[in-house]
């Protein structure tokens, strides 16, 4: 028995996705504010999300996060952020206050099969294992008779 499965969905609104979020106690929304492309992605996806949580009615509505994935450094950056949280707002959803840098060290990794932590790059570590407090405090605020 595992304390926390991830389910690594495609970025798209098709039926295995959507059935992955109603089984979910988490979804979890990846964006790259900084390919233009996810924006409309994202609004797509949480319009799914709410139609699920409009499904699901009378039990316990999936929570919703962003998790916001950038260059580090751009100016346009706080805006970005501000505009996908007036957005995310509408649709009841929250962006994780964790933000992953975009770092060759991520793709290498992944290319390797390997895990960033498996690398010297500890930068990279401390992004993921800020981003694992965060999401192990959200996930302890979920009582299993809601879900």
């Amino acid at each position: 028995r595992y304390e926390v499965i991830v389910v690594d969905c495609p970025p798209v609104v098709e039926l295995i996705t959507s059935k992955a979020s109603l089984a979910s106690d988490m979804i979890i929304i990846p964006v790259n504010p900084n390919s233009g492309n996810d924006e409309q992605a994202v609004i797509d996806f949480m319009e799914r999300v709410k139609a699920l949580r409009q499904r699901a009615k009378g039990k316990h509505p999936v929570p919703a996060y962003i998790l916001i994935n950038m260059w580090r450094g751009l100016l346009i950056n706080k805006q970005i952020r501000s505009v996908i949280e007036e957005e995310a707002a509408r649709y009841d959803v929250s962006v994780l206050d964790t933000i992953i840098t975009q770092r060759t060290v991520f793709g290498v990794a992944n290319y390797n099969g390997l895990t960033v932590y498996e690398d010297e790059n500890d930068k990279a570590k401390q992004e993921i294992n800020t981003l694992y407090k965060e999401i192990s405090k959200l996930l302890k605020g979920i009582t299993y008779e809601q879900v």
